[in-house]
């Protein structure tokens, strides 16, 4: 069975429902033999950033100096990690990232 590689691309990881909901998928997609990652635009007040960590999911942030430099920016750097590692699904749940990944497909 071939597996997936899964990027989902979310603001933060402060305390919401898809927060949540992510903290708690992302490893049992991980366990089922999918790979998932989790690309978050800041870090700010990451309620689920160690526990996510802690269950091996790969989390990665935007940097804060291309965070920063605006919408632009941000887009870019969001396509070329798309770009640089091969995903076959990119899920975004909330804006402006539906509309930064639409652009970028």
């Amino acid at each position: 069975m071939a597996t997936m590689k899964i990027l989902f691309v979310n603001n933060g990881l402060a305390g919401g429902g898809v927060e949540k909901l992510l903290n708690d998928m992302l490893p049992l997609i991980n366990e089922s033999g999918n790979y998932c990652e989790l690309l978050i635009l800041f870090d700010d007040d990451a309620k689920y950033l160690k526990s996510l960590r802690n269950n091996g999911v790969k989390v990665q942030i935007v940097p804060k100096k291309i965070y920063n430099k605006g919408h632009f920016q941000r887009i870019l750097y969001i396509m070329n990690y798309i770009k640089n590692n091969d995903f076959d699904i990119v899920h975004a749940n909330e804006f402006p990232l539906i509309y930064y990944c639409s652009i970028i497909k």
